[in-house]
């Protein structure tokens, strides 16, 4: 299949202006005791078209030095042919150039242009420090020789490939067929990378990398999820430590307590202290009290449309109950969910936002709550600082503006898992938030780990797409850190006591739950819950009226012991009628979820397009400390 591939490739090759293969390329290296590798690289290349000449391009690593000691041109015969460092101008004259690239003239301008042609070079070059020092145990003689002996970064196939590695006399390795090797066709991106176990015996240690630039490279793709994971150790912690701190009533649940911890405040108000902020569920936690209290009365009509009807004079109404009776009854005192969102269909629909200001003034009044801002001030030190870094490494090098964009989509991705979490544990700690807080270490990791293990990256540009992707985590995990006094706190963690009780008891037929307490249920975010009680249990339950039912709460103990041991009817007579809060809940969580204005065209339509781009890399060159980098002509 190889050489299938290889030969289409080459006649497809010959079709075109220019082109250029290797016909073989032949490595003989030798280790020195130094650590330095001394290698010859014999290239045969067949030219076609006009080409000026050759070049080679290094790989070479920051702790490396490349020497290049002589270049020679072979004939046919074998008659070689000394080229000199100079002027690329004339023939057999070559140059280093900037980026390490080796550049040589194999063909004047004037001169007819190759076809076919094969010329052999043999380079002569050493590089110093190609040793990798052993990570464990420290400071021991143990080395390994990780290098690239062919090229990926090349336009042309090697049809022949061979090296040969000969150590120095202070050198062994365990494994002695790693010395030598060949393959044939070489596809472009492709090359061979060899990783040899050393040991050293001489007396004066090898020039080598440096230990901790060993270590680095070996924990480079563990560097993030080991720091996420301690961030989220250091969170848990505090959040343990916080949660304990808290004092709250821990006696039995029961009506007197229910009263004390739950009625004393509004539904809306004990919405805002489970959340947060004022959403669907605290709006429509106020619609059910004002139906509780007589003021307007609601039956559902159709698939989750709301039917409304005010009962009594807006001037008899006060902060967010005025706020909806103004903007609902308008214009009559009946309207709809349907006739509510149709009329604002252009102009965008967010009931919560028409009870927020007040019913935040109201809970600023029972407890402080928190303010924005603050928690992320570190994650985004973090994520700009090593933001910048990576511009300066991308506008210092173009190759590295895949890593950029490889830092965006990273960082696009962790967010979207992140904050999202961070917002359904903080305040409202919701279990689902916490895991997935707890398992983005593993998503971070993986993504830095498959992109540090499979793509060439040098330590200096590995740390700040990690401290990047870091520097999110920390803004998710300063999101999701506890914000709120301890007062409101306190409040909150009985309210979730109170949440965790009634969604137990909605699970089980006769629930220690009354319908009075329904509008708190809905505040708490438990409508789904009822609706659920309502489909397995609530067509048994008998009609009761609406009056005997769903009496005003009242936080005296003098409540009956009928009203006590009454059974939870969903509602009673209610929200509707007999049982309808079953699917009331879900009609005015419905009504109660802003509507986005309808954005109008006045184009026919439109479409979108969207482009993908692909790259490709050997994977032996990201496993290699030295040698590598690419070759061809210009």
């Amino acid at each position: 299949m190889r050489t299938a591939v290889l030969t289409c490739l080459l006649l497809a090759t010959q079709l075109q202006a220019r082109d250029l293969h290797w016909r073989e390329l032949a490595v003989t290296a030798n280790l020195e005791d130094g650590g330095a590798l001394h290698v010859i690289e014999r290239q045969a290349i067949v030219f076609n078209g006009d080409w000026n000449g050759g070049e080679r391009r290094f790989r070479v690593e920051p702790h490396q030095s490349l020497t290049i000691h002589r270049m020679t041109r072979v004939d046919a015969d074998g008659t070689p042919h000394p080229m000199s460092l100079g002027n690329l101008s004339y023939i057999d004259n070559y140059q280093m150039l900037d980026g390490d690239v080796l550049r040589w003239r194999a063909r004047a301008p004037s001169d007819p242009e190759f076809n076919n042609t094969e010329i052999v070079y043999v380079l002569d070059y050493t590089i110093e420090r190609a040793l990798i020092p052993a990570p464990w145990p420290p400071r021991s003689n143990a080395y390994r020789l990780q290098h690239d002996f062919a090229f990926p970064e090349r336009d042309g196939a090697i049809e022949r490939f061979s090296y040969e590695l000969t150590l120095g006399p202070a050198w062994t390795t365990s494994d002695p067929r790693s010395l030598r090797g060949q393959a044939r066709h070489l596809l472009p991106g492709e090359s061979f990378t060899a990783g040899i176990p050393l040991a050293f015996h001489g007396a004066q240690r090898p020039a080598s990398m440096s230990y901790a630039r060993s270590v680095g490279n070996v924990a480079k793709p563990w560097l993030l999820g080991i720091a996420m994971l301690l961030a989220l150790l250091v969170f848990l912690l505090l959040e343990w430590l916080r949660g304990r701190s808290i004092p709250i009533d821990e006696s039995p649940i029961d009506a007197g307590w229910v009263e004390r911890n739950v009625l004393r405040y509004s539904p809306e108000v004990a919405g805002v202290f489970v959340d947060g902020v004022v959403g669907p569920p605290e709006f429509a936690a106020v619609l059910a009290r004002m139906e509780q209290e007589g003021k307007i009365r609601t039956q559902v009509t159709g698939k989750r449309n709301l039917h409304l009807k005010l009962l009594v004079p807006k001037t008899g109404l006060h902060g967010p109950e005025r706020a909806i009776a103004e903007k609902f009854f308008a214009k009559s005192v009946e309207t709809s969910s349907d006739a509510l969102r149709k009329a604002h269909r252009k102009s965008g629909f967010d009931p919560p936002s028409l009870i927020r200001a007040d019913v935040l003034k109201e809970a600023k009044k029972v407890a402080p709550l928190p303010k924005e801002g603050k928690a992320f001030t570190l994650g985004c030190v973090v994520f700009i600082g090593a933001l910048i870094a990576m511009i300066m490494a991308a506008v210092e090098k173009s190759d590295n503006l895949l890593l950029l964009m490889a830092l965006f989509a990273g960082a696009i991705v962790l967010s979207m898992v992140g904050l999202p979490a961070a917002a359904a544990w903080n305040p409202s700690r919701r279990t689902s938030g916490l895991v997935r807080i707890i398992l983005l270490p593993l998503l971070g990791g993986a993504m830095a780990f498959f992109l540090m293990r499979f793509v060439s990256l040098q330590l200096k540009l590995a740390l700040p797409l990690s401290i990047a992707w870091f520097g999110v985590y920390l803004i998710t995990l300063g999101k999701a850190r506890d914000s709120f006094s301890a007062e409101a706190a306190a409040i909150r963690k009985a309210l979730l006591r109170a949440r965790e009780f009634f969604r137990a008891e909605l699970k089980r037929e006769s629930p220690a739950i009354r319908d009075a307490w329904t509008p708190w249920l809905i505040a708490l975010g438990l409508d789904r819950s009822i609706a659920s009680w309502w489909r397995a249990y609530g067509a048994d339950v008998p009609a009761t009226s609406g009056s005997s039912s769903f009496g005003t709460s009242s936080s005296s103990s003098s409540t009956s012991s009928s009203s006590s041991s009454a059974s939870f009817t969903g509602g009673g007579g209610g929200f509707g009628g007999a049982g309808a809060s079953g699917s009331w809940g879900t009609a005015a969580m419905s009504l109660a979820r802003p509507m986005s204005a309808a954005v109008s065209s006045s184009s026919g339509g439109s479409s979108s397009s969207s482009s993908s781009s692909s790259s490709s890399s050997s994977s032996s060159s990201s496993s290699s400390s030295s040698g590598g980098g690419g070759g061809g002509g210009w």
